[in-house]
């Protein structure tokens, strides 16, 4: 099945293979698939990820601190967990459509 994500609608459309998907949903059975989608920028992605480089030093930073914080490495851990999520999504998340 070969979907097309349209950001301005948040939504895939289906391009080819509606028959295979009623198919799949009789046999109760996920079918393949194929995204097409718009990569982002160089430029986006080097700016994406600049920022979360640059929240992620910062939350560092702060732990550094005297400062006393209640949970040192829940918050370490928080903080990187978020710098993964935001470098996955770049690597495998859609850019905006145009149209």
């Amino acid at each position: 099945m070969l979907l097309w994500w349209f950001s301005g609608l948040h939504c895939y459309a289906i391009l080819d293979g509606h028959a295979r998907l009623i198919a799949a949903i009789a046999d109760n059975r996920e079918p393949p698939i194929l995204v097409l989608s718009r990569a982002p920028s160089e430029e986006q992605t080097r700016a994406a990820t600049d920022k979360a480089l640059a929240t992620y030093r910062g939350t560092m930073s702060i732990l550094d601190d005297p400062h006393p914080v209640a949970d040192r490495r829940g918050a370490a851990r928080a903080a990187s967990h978020l710098l993964a999520t935001q470098l996955h999504e770049l690597k495998v998340g859609y850019a905006l459509t145009r149209g």
